[in-house]
């Protein structure tokens, strides 16, 4: 990041300005030039005065860059979250989509069993038992589709009791 390199920049500066100010102050009291305490004071105030502007500025070129990475991140959050919810909406009404279509085929499956059992065809409506096995059922289907079974069952040898009887007598008449 820019940041970190700024502020070791501003601090090497400042450090080579103290040194060079505190070497032309020695040099300037033993050769005798005439500057006063006070004059170096005020070149020194000067140094510290440019150095705070200059880490002032540094301080807000850093504040500018965190406030504007954290827009972006806010930013990004913002646009993930969308999509996430998007995605997930999408998701749940294909779901739905495709729970309602299981529903309507397991609900026709078992209409259809009902009106092949009514016209007593047994093989037919076991045929379409087993198709409804294969299907995820609501618990309220499935107890029809147990019904439908028990019933089926019931009917199917109760036809092949009849169907013995009827065979017997057949054998007996003749």
């Amino acid at each position: 990041m820019r940041t970190p390199k700024t502020i070791t920049w501003v601090a090497f500066i400042a450090t080579i300005f103290i040194v060079a100010g505190c070497d032309q102050n020695n040099q300037s009291n033993t050769s005798g030039s005439g500057e006063t305490s006070k004059e170096t004071g005020d070149r020194i105030s000067a140094k510290v005065s440019d150095l705070k502007e200059s880490a002032q500025k540094t301080a807000t070129e850093v504040k500018e860059s965190a406030q504007q990475a954290a827009t972006e991140v806010k930013q990004a959050a913002e646009k993930v979250a969308t999509d996430v919810r998007q995605t997930a909406e999408q998701t749940t009404a294909s779901a739905k989509e495709k729970l309602s279509s299981i529903k309507t085929e397991a609900q026709n499956l078992i209409e259809k069993t009902t009106a092949l059992i009514n016209d007593q065809k047994y093989q037919d409506a076991l045929n379409s038992l087993k198709q409804l096995s294969n299907l995820s059922l609501t618990p309220e289907q499935q107890a029809t589709v147990n019904e439908l079974k028990a019933k089926l069952e019931k009917l199917m040898s109760s036809q092949v009791v009849t169907n013995t009887a009827s065979a017997i007598n057949n054998l007996l008449k003749k």
